[in-house]
Parts: structure tokens; C-alpha cells; sequence
């Protein structure tokens, strides 16, 4: 059995499913499990193999939360989401197998709290990743995670919306009869969501305007030094002009980007296409300086902290 959140070398060289998949080196681990690297004997190919974190293994609700995320995933197939092949159960181990993204993740690309970057390339991979996601939201489904680290990049850096597990359909019940539920990001989760209330469409539209700030200024809006800080400002305070830290910024981009961030979802952009669509047009627009330029964030204590950048769980 393996200890509380699992012994990795335990897992290195594991067999699962009668050898069809081989577990290799650890590529990473997030709130619910962790990820490795392995070798699919029938294809001959590498894949991701997410495993469920030991202790929640044992969690019935989890397993279902877990199966569930394979369920919603499986079905969908787009350009700009992750895919996920597999789903199994041996032993200790439940595990999930995905489309390994060789680009590792927009998380390790960003400069810590520094960026040098290209409007146009950002733009692109927002409206890529917008694309995703009003794939999903025709569906009815909504994301409830988007953030950098959620993000994969291919060799060719195309984007890849991963890890689903806290998605769920928008007619669901916003709260679940599971003894837990997963929230979301404080640093990139919508006003609504940080008080409680239902989400949609328009809260995976807000997480996107956080990652193109991001992207374009190398520092997110709303930020502080605690969890409860982070998700009380998202909440109440406004979010200052993007070209308050990159002065090159046009008045347009700050207008776009400024509405995808509303504390009101329903002053949001109607879908996370048409936000996109503004912010290609504002960035490409006369008023718009072309090319590459260096932006350095404020320097700001919360600047440093991570916490706010992992999944949290309320308890219900």
C-alpha cells in the first residue's frame, strides 16, 4: 500500500494492465494525483499516465470524481484539449491515460513574475485556448480551472487544455452530495465563484483574461498574501489597466481585457470567442505596437507566493 499522497519511486518501472503501460519518470503532480511519463506497449508510443494521489485512492467519492473526470473527457475531441485515452483500477493504483504533451507546461514557460513575449504570439494562444473552451461550453460543460499550469504545449508549443477534474456540466447542482468539492484557483477564479455562487461560461472567460494578462504584462491583476486575501480582492476589488505595467499597451486591449474581468458575469463578453476575437482585433489594431518587448512586474511581496496558484478544496 502506498503512504498518504505515494512513495514515487514506488511507481517507476510499475506494469499496468498486463503491460500495456509502463510508468517511467514523474512529470508532475497536482491536487488530486500525479503524473508520469509511460511507455504503451500496443502503439509503441509514450504516454501520461495521471495517478490518483494513495489516500484519495481509498475515497470512494474520489474514485467517482476521478472516473467521472475520464467520462467527460473521453467524449471530447478538439484541437486544443488534451486527450485522454484510458481509464483503470489496480489495486492501490486508479489511474487515467492521457496524450502526452512534450512542451511541458505554460507554468514552467512563464519567467517567474517576468516576460518576454510578443503580443501577437500570446493573442494566438488565448484564442486557441478560447477555442477549447467554447468547444466545451456548446457542450455544457465548464472548465472551473483554467490557469497556466493547466495549459500543455505540444514541441510546436500549440496549446493543450488539460486536467478536467473539477469540471462539470452547467446543469449539474452547483453543490455536489460528495463530502468534498473541488473549487478551483484562487489567482484565477471569477468573483462569483470566490462568493459561493453558481458558475458558467463567463467564469472560465474570467480565468482567461487572468492567463492573457499574464501573458502580456508578466503578472496577473488581482493578487495578496494569503488564499482568503486573494479570493476577498477577486471579489471586491477592481483590476488596475494592463498598460498601467506595459505603457505600449493600447487603450483598447486595456478595455478588452478590463470587461473579460467584471466583477458582474453578465458584463463579461457574451462568450469566451467573442472575448477572444476583441482582443485579437484590439491588439492588431492601428493604436497596437507590433513586436516583442520586455516586461517586468511590479515588485510586490505577493508577487512571490505560489499558494494561490494550486486547486483548493472546500469542505461541505
Amino acid at each position: 500500500m502506498l503512504a498518504p499522497h505515494g512513495h514515487l519511486s514506488v511507481l517507476t518501472s510499475r506494469i499496468l494492465k498486463n503491460g500495456e503501460y509502463r510508468l517511467g519518470d514523474l512529470l508532475g503532480k497536482g491536487a488530486t494525483g500525479m503524473v508520469y511519463r509511460a511507455s504503451r506497449r500496443s502503439l509503441g508510443d509514450d504516454v501520461a499516465v495521471k495517478v490518483l494521489h494513495a489516500d484519495l485512492a481509498l475515497d470512494r467519492h474520489a474514485v467517482v470524481r476521478f472516473v467521472a473526470e475520464f467520462r467527460r473527457m473521453a467524449g471530447l475531441r478538439h484541437p486544443n484539449l488534451i486527450s485522454v485515452y484510458d481509464v483503470g483500477q489496480e489495486e492501490e493504483l486508479v489511474y487515467l491515460v492521457m496524450q502526452l504533451a512534450y512542451g511541458g507546461t505554460l507554468r514552467e514557460r512563464l519567467p517567474a513574475r517576468v516576460g518576454l513575449t510578443g503580443v501577437t504570439a500570446a493573442v494566438r494562444l488565448i484564442e486557441r485556448l478560447a477555442d477549447g473552451l467554447d468547444y466545451l461550453h456548446q457542450r455544457g460543460v465548464v472548465h472551473l480551472d483554467v490557469k497556466p499550469a493547466n495549459v500543455l504545449l505540444t514541441r510546436s508549443n500549440w496549446p493543450l487544455l488539460s486536467d478536467f477534474g473539477i469540471a462539470r456540466l452547467v446543469q449539474e447542482p452547483a453543490t455536489y452530495s460528495l463530502e468534498r468539492r473541488l473549487l478551483g484557483t484562487p489567482a484565477y477564479m471569477a468573483p462569483e465563484l470566490c462568493q459561493g455562487k453558481p458558475a458558467d461560461a463567463r467564469s472560465d472567460q474570467y480565468a482567461l483574461a487572468v492567463l492573457a494578462f499574464e501573458l502580456l504584462v508578466g503578472r496577473r491583476p488581482i493578487g495578496g498574501a494569503s488564499v482568503a486575501e486573494v479570493m476577498r480582492r477577486q471579489a471586491e476589488d477592481l483590476p488596475p489597466r494592463p498598460s498601467a505595467f506595459d505603457p505600449a499597451l493600447c487603450e483598447h486591449v486595456d478595455m478588452v481585457l478590463l470587461r473579460a474581468l467584471s466583477k458582474p458575469p453578465e458584463c463579461r463578453f457574451a462568450t469566451v470567442r467573442e472575448f477572444a476575437s476583441a482582443l485579437r482585433d484590439a491588439a492588431s489594431g492601428p493604436s497596437a505596437a507590433p513586436g516583442p518587448r520586455l516586461v517586468v512586474a511590479a515588485s510586490i511581496d505577493w508577487a512571490l507566493d505560489t499558494s494561490t496558484e494550486d486547486t483548493i478544496e472546500q469542505v461541505d
